[in-house]
């Protein structure tokens, strides 16, 4: 069905991209969850052939966890250390101060190219 659930003591992702940077503009999630607290901060950290995927620096966005269908989009285009040969993206979708017993339902995400104006 297309839906990836994620549960247990690691809440993230992450997926191989292979794209140059100065190609994409935003990452589009679609998701739902439930977790405590309801406000979700997720940030999402990338890998480039020359840096491997470090945790500082994050792109962050914030989220409802109701279980209700969330469409999130995450501006990337305008980062300075947006550049070169992107090679992985991770999503972690729940904050640090989350309790025990979240649930993600991760249905679908995008990368959207720069001037793209479909899948919104």
């Amino acid at each position: 069905n297309g839906e990836l659930a994620v549960s247990g003591s690691t809440p993230a992702w992450i997926t191989p991209v292979d794209m140059q940077a100065q190609d994409i503009q935003e990452l589009v999630i679609e998701m739902r969850g439930h977790a405590w607290p309801v406000g979700q901060r997720g940030c999402v950290h990338f890998a480039t052939e020359t840096r491997g995927l470090p945790l500082e620096r994050p792109a962050c966005f914030s989220w409802t966890a109701d279980g209700s269908r969330q469409r999130l989009t995450v501006p990337l285009g305008a980062r300075p250390d947006w550049t070169g040969f992107i090679t992985h993206i991770r999503v972690d979708p729940f904050g640090t101060d989350s309790q025990p017993g979240w649930r993600l339902v991760h249905e679908r995400a995008l990368l959207r190219r720069r001037g793209d104006a479909s899948n919104k």
